[in-house]
């Protein structure tokens, strides 16, 4: 594996990204309503930088952790199990297995816990 700008790969998750947020930051309603209830174009802007800029952290913790485990894997010589067939259940084995009790259920209730305070607001 290397880095290369000229491959499909990097290209197309640089569109997709783009459009993604751009259809994000002009069509949902959460976040227009934020616009139209600024009191100026500069509040509005500035509502718009902060939550911009506040998605590149989350995006390169993502990305951290699925490099991170990636690593991991590659270099401890440890075999993800026949049940691990896609990048999607790696993180949640990891979890389960390499992680202490606490911080597992941790981990399972973060989800549960976005889930419900996001259903009683009545998003």
């Amino acid at each position: 594996m290397k880095f290369d700008l000229t491959g499909k790969g990097f290209w197309v998750m640089a569109l997709y990204g783009f459009f993604w947020y751009l259809q994000k930051y002009a069509g949902d309603q959460t976040i227009v309503q934020r616009y139209l209830v600024a009191r100026t174009d500069k509040d509005a802007l500035k509502g718009v930088s902060v939550g911009a800029l506040m998605c590149l952290p989350a995006w390169m913790l993502f990305m951290l952790i699925g490099t991170l485990l990636w690593a991991y894997y590659q270099l401890s010589g440890e075999a993800l199990p026949p049940h691990v067939d896609k990048p999607d259940k790696v993180f949640p084995y990891f979890v389960g297995s390499h992680m202490p009790v606490g911080i597992a259920g941790l981990f399972m209730a973060a989800p549960y816990g976005s889930w419900h305070v996001d259903h009683c607001l009545g998003f």
